[in-house]
């Protein structure tokens, strides 16, 4: 990688790991705060693997934590980024639809693409409750049953984001402790949010949360 490929992945670095897991850790907390039943299977998770410890979980105790994992790959799939951009380094034919539609559906080289996650994390083909928050969705037979790419949240291939361990890592660690300590619980439901879209989908009222410490 050259000088100029390193400058720009240190400045993707400082982009995408400050406002990216702050909204996304905050999110999945206030969907937490915001479904009880979901809080109190996470909570029964981590009283299972770490009994009444309050320290951070080891690296294979956070591997046995598979119900939280399901919750952070749903707050993932709710408030991911809006989009993953790319520019065309050549004409792309789009799959079958070159085949009797000439020109029509190609791509031509330089032109700056947009996916958008939103769109593709809200396919009711792929997820059974596509707007609520629903952690089932990531069920290991529900995982197979969908293509692979369509849950691409980090991107995918060569030009993955570099920080996709790091970022689950804090989330899952973060996540967990707070849980041991704090009863989440909020007044405005998840459901009934109003968005603003930034670089992330955010609330327009930000993340109001209410915490009540567990007892020991």
């Amino acid at each position: 990688m050259d000088l100029d490929g390193l400058s720009h992945l240190g400045t993707d670095f400082i982009i995408a790991g400050t406002d990216t897991t702050s909204v996304i850790l905050s999110g999945c907390l206030f969907c937490l705060a915001s479904y009880p039943e979901y809080q109190e299977e996470v909570y029964k998770e981590q009283v299972e693997i770490m009994g009444n410890s309050l320290d951070a979980p080891s690296k294979s105790q956070l591997a046995e934590m598979h119900y939280l994992d399901r919750v952070i790959n749903e707050a993932l799939r709710i408030w991911a980024p809006i989009g993953i951009h790319r520019l065309a380094e050549e004409d792309i034919k789009l799959g079958d639809y070159w085949f009797n539609f000439n020109d029509k559906y190609t791509i031509p080289k330089g032109t700056a693409i947009d996916i958008s996650l939103y769109m593709m994390n809200r396919n009711s083909k792929y997820y059974e409750k596509p707007f609520d928050f629903y952690p089932d969705h990531f069920l290991p037979d529900k995982i197979a049953a969908r293509p692979k790419s369509s849950f691409c949240v980090f991107s995918t291939g060569v030009r993955g984001c570099p920080g996709k361990y790091y970022g689950l890592l804090s989330m899952k660690m973060t996540v967990s402790r707070v849980i041991r300590r704090f009863r989440l619980s909020t007044k405005t439901h998840f459901l009934n949010l109003e968005y603003v879209h930034k670089l992330m989908l955010e609330p327009l009222d930000g993340f109001i949360i209410e915490l009540e410490k567990r007892k020991s």
